[in-house]
């Protein structure tokens, strides 16, 4: 029913576009290539009409280095990701400008849009209409766009202090009331110590005002993947959500296999399927520890942390750590499983799974833990306007989840549910990443029992070869040389790809230009637009309020700024 949807909102696109300016890239995947002239038109026809109702993301491309292969003859390209959530259906919307061109910022449409602008006029220098020029990921001191490809990464820029306040600050302070109180707070987890910097405005007990800076950790992740091939790569995505890092190595590797239009082998899937799921269940228990550590039960965090180390040693008995695994590979996996690890790891499941009955008799009946964390909620139709998905959406009602609607590898075969709740409050958050742990273990389980045999990496000329093979034949180890040095070569074309990640979509976009290092890597981080929002969803309540919200977010400052 949903494809033959799918179809008619194809056509009613496509006779409101044109054949020339829409085309479909992958069977629930579309491109629509627009102008200045007619952008903000199209744009608006997509949500009010077609109901493409989430943005996932804005996307800089330079293209100095490719102006001959680029149609429109123009410098830059923009690329808009929006989703229909009903039919499940995305699209990317192409707009080429030049340098002296600007575009109209579209968060009259959809209000998450702010930060994405302001981040590709950080990376870029492209101006939106109405929009003024705000760093983001940078210092507000920084001269220059870096993901231009004429930019000189070796240039030092000193700064006049290192703790001086942004402009946009300064006029924020400067226009309040004389009795505003401003007060800097974070979170209490030591990971988030200067990591992230929130400013209330208080009056009294209440939040009259909240600034928000991120950038702190900014580590130019896409920057430093124009240099290096595809599987060199994989350790960097590690630090992205480094609470779940499995989750980012599998949606990697996902992306460059769909883009190389290569198949990998059934129990390289069945074996992503399983770490991720642990991945899973690994950084929900620190988002429910550190919450519970916030709101005053700091034992909590023990139960929570001490689940945590039960399932991190069955990453480590693979790979040898626990924190930054790098497990996957493109084609395949690193290696196969060592002798009785699916046992290990059958018990821990069984184990962890009583102790979260024991833990939710702790906390999710508790008087005092729900008058705490029953506050600060979101309506549905904010949520989307904002572009949140993952658990924070789902709190909100709304029954999306890419294991379901997109199911990719083996998930359209396994049994579970999507837990939902209605109010999308910091207890609702609570109480669906807790039940998203149950069904991660119940997925695990379903995995291991029919765990398909067979080689791990099957592909030629992607996969190294064998060990076994490399010390015996002289050509599989000319083979595993040239894998090593040169990496694998992908072929011209761009993909969007996505998985569901702890905090929520997970996406990576990348462009090639036939070589071994990717043209264009954009990374949609789920925490993204959660943190954007955080701002409206705390003013009017109350300071302890803001906390609770905060870490039910559970905002990850490397994948926030990258």
């Amino acid at each position: 029913m949903k494809m033959e949807n799918s179809r008619e909102l194809f056509q009613k696109c496509e006779e409101h576009f044109g054949q020339s300016r829409l085309t479909k890239c992958r069977a629930m995947e579309w491109v629509l290539v627009t102008d200045l002239g007619k952008f903000k038109e199209d744009l608006s026809f997509l949500k009010d009409r077609c109901q493409f109702n989430l943005l996932l993301d804005i996307c800089g491309v330079d293209n100095l280095n490719k102006k001959e292969e680029n149609p429109s003859g123009k410098r830059f390209e923009i690329n808009y990701h929006i989703l229909n959530l009903e039919e499940h259906v995305r699209i990317r919307v192409k707009v080429y400008l030049e340098d002296s061109e600007s575009l109209p910022s579209i968060t009259p449409l959809w209000k998450g849009a702010e930060w994405f602008e302001r981040e590709v006029w950080d990376m870029y220098g492209i101006l939106f209409n109405g929009r003024p020029k705000e760093r983001i990921l940078t210092h507000h001191e920084f001269r220059g766009h870096p993901l231009r490809k004429d930019f000189d990464i070796k240039k030092r820029i000193p700064l006049s202090s290192p703790l001086a306040l942004a402009p946009q600050d300064t006029r924020k302070l400067k226009g309040l009331p004389e009795d505003g109180h401003w007060l800097n707070i974070d979170p209490s987890h030591p990971i988030t110590k200067g990591a992230l910097r929130v400013m209330v405005n208080l009056e009294g007990e209440k939040i009259k005002d909240v600034l928000l800076e991120i950038g702190y950790l900014h580590r130019g992740f896409e920057k430093l993947c124009e240099g290096l091939n595809y599987n060199q790569i994989i350790p960097y995505t590690d630090r992205l959500n480094y609470c779940s890092a499995a989750l980012n190595n599998i949606g990697w590797c996902k992306a460059v296999e769909e883009l190389m239009e290569i198949e990998i082998s059934e129990r390289a899937k069945a074996l992503r399927m399983v770490f991720g799921e642990l991945a899973r269940v690994i950084d929900h228990l620190i988002s429910l520890g550190t919450m519970a550590e916030d709101l005053g039960a700091p034992t909590g965090l023990w139960f929570f942390m001490e689940l945590r180390e039960r399932i991190s040693k069955l990453f480590t008995s693979y790979c040898g750590g626990s924190f930054n695994p790098s497990l996957t590979r493109v084609g395949g996996m690193s290696h196969d499983l060592p002798l009785g690890w699916v046992n290990d790891c059958l018990n821990t499941v069984k184990s962890v799974e009583h102790s979260m009955d024991d833990l939710s008799k702790m906390f999710s009946q508790l008087p005092w833990w729900m008058d705490k964390t029953r506050v600060c909620p979101i309506e549905a139709r904010d949520a989307i306007e904002w572009g949140f998905t993952g658990p924070c959406l789902r709190a909100c009602g709304i029954n999306y989840d890419l294991r379901k609607v997109s199911p990719y590898y083996y998930y359209g075969d396994v049994e579970f549910e999507v837990p939902l709740g209605s109010k999308g409050d910091v207890y609702d958050k609570y109480l669906v990443r807790m039940e998203e742990i149950r069904q991660s273990l119940k997925i695990i389980t379903q995995v291991l029992d029919y765990l398909p045999v067979g080689r791990l990496n099957i592909v030629d000329g992607v996969s190294l070869p064998d060990k076994s093979e490399v010390y015996k034949d002289k050509k599989a180890l000319d083979k595993y040389r040239t894998l090593i040095r040169d990496g694998v070569k992908v072929k011209p074309g761009e993909i969007y790809s996505a998985i569901e990640g702890a905090n929520g979509e997970l996406g990576f976009y990348i462009q090639s230009d036939g070589g071994n290092t990717p043209y264009r890597v954009k990374v949609r981080p789920p925490c993204f637009p959660l943190f954007q929002s955080f701002s409206e969803i705390v003013k009017g309540n109350y300071l302890s309020d803001a906390y609770a919200t905060l870490v039910s977010l559970n905002i990850v400052p490397g994948e926030l700024d990258r």
